[in-house]
């Protein structure tokens, strides 16, 4: 992350786009979490990579501080495709 350009602007905001696992049971529709679980296992058989799960992302996000404040999830937006996440310079 680039924490020179948060400390420097404090209104700044950090839009992040990410294709995630929903966590199990998330989906109201069942199908979808299994369309989704189905691409990752494909991706990990024919890449050996796998898609990020949320709590994944948001340990690496909890991991992005300094002496004057950390980046926190300000809002989550979900799209049919994609989940968008706001971010945010959180002092203190």
């Amino acid at each position: 992350m680039h924490l020179d350009i948060l400390r420097a602007r404090n209104g700044i905001m950090l839009l992040l786009t990410a294709r995630l696992l929903p966590e199990p049971g998330s989906l109201s529709n069942s199908e979808v979490e299994a369309v989704a679980r189905s691409r990752d296992l494909a991706l990990l058989q024919l890449a050996n990579e796998s898609e990020m799960e949320m709590t994944e992302l948001l340990e690496i996000i909890d991991t992005v501080r300094d002496s004057v404040g950390k980046l926190v999830v300000i809002k989550k937006v979900y799209s049919r495709r994609a989940k968008v996440y706001e971010y945010g310079r959180h002092f203190g």
